[in-house]
């Protein structure tokens, strides 16, 4: 908030208030419209505080469970964060509460994570949730903005309890529905690399050890999603599923459970499974499951 009495035109702003009473020394040029009270500084992250996430080399660094859990917020609130880099600087437990993804809504209407996340090979632990639907994971959805400013997630590793019982538990489905480790649906341009899951954990319909579904947010008639070049727009490479899946049969029709990405539209390359995977209920018509795709 600007001074009332302030002059319209470029200034210089050295420090604002925000409306918690903490002071922020800023240095940079704005423009102020005649009358205008409120302003907006580019680049300025009003969630996290910062300048910074407008470069690979000075990201928005995320080391606590608190930092994790606003960059959740903030997505769901529509922030989409396209174009904008998050790195994790220390291994980080998400067990105190029950997880909130970081994305949410419908492939209709998405609020999507679109920025670019780097998990710098830490580890994160403690995730546990349990659902009856929706897309769900450490990112509910993921989707890219388009070609030019593409959403990704890499590196990241991702531990369970270690006692037995189910870090991530699916009872039921809705229409509408994913779950994994990594991301519970994937859109649209977006790239997916060197992740990896410990969590043992109970799936049912498109549901997989690191990604649920990647789907092209097609509404009407299925089709493999491909860019001008030819190049489908959603690629996940090297992630590997280390992480016990038991398969919970909820539904009676397409019922498809895998390691890495159960519903794919996309392009999986270089995965491997390494966890047991195994139905609850025997097997039935329609149902799929794999250590890769299904």
């Amino acid at each position: 908030t600007v001074n009332g009495g302030i002059e319209s035109g470029k200034q210089i702003i050295d420090k604002f208030v925000d409306s918690s009473g903490q002071e922020y020394v800023m240095g940079v040029e704005v423009e102020i419209l005649p009358d205008e009270l409120l302003i907006e500084v580019l680049g300025w992250d009003t969630h996290f505080k910062t300048f910074a996430g407008l470069t690979a080399e000075n990201p928005i660094l995320i080391g606590t469970e608190a930092d994790l859990r606003l960059l959740a917020t903030a997505v769901n609130g529509g922030k989409t964060y396209s174009g904008k880099y998050f790195k994790l600087n220390n291994d980080i437990d998400i067990s105190s509460a029950a997880w909130t993804p970081i994305g949410s809504g419908t492939l209709a209407e998405p609020k999507p994570f679109s920025g670019i996340f780097d998990g710098d090979n830490k580890t994160i632990t403690g995730m546990h949730f349990t659902t009856t639907g929706g897309f769900k994971g450490l990112f509910g959805v993921v989707s890219g903005a388009d070609t030019e400013h593409k959403a990704e997630i890499r590196n990241i590793i991702m531990k369970g309890k270690g006692d037995g019982s189910y870090d991530v538990e699916v009872n039921g489905v809705t229409k509408q529905s994913g779950c994994g480790a990594i991301a519970g649906v994937v859109i649209n341009y977006a790239v997916v690399s060197g992740c990896d899951s410990y969590l043992h954990m109970k799936l049912a319909a498109n549901s997989a050890g690191i990604i649920g579904a990647v789907d092209n947010n097609n509404q009407g008639a299925v089709t493999y999603p491909k860019l001008p070049n030819g190049m489908a727009d959603v690629i996940v490479e090297d992630c590997h599923n280390y992480g016990n899946i038991d398969a919970n049969p909820v539904t009676n029709f397409m019922f498809n459970v895998a390691g890495i990405v159960a519903s794919n539209m996309g392009i999986v390359r270089r995965c491997s499974n390494h966890g047991n995977i195994s139905s609850l209920a025997g097997a039935k018509p329609f149902w799929q499951m794999g250590g890769i795709v299904a």
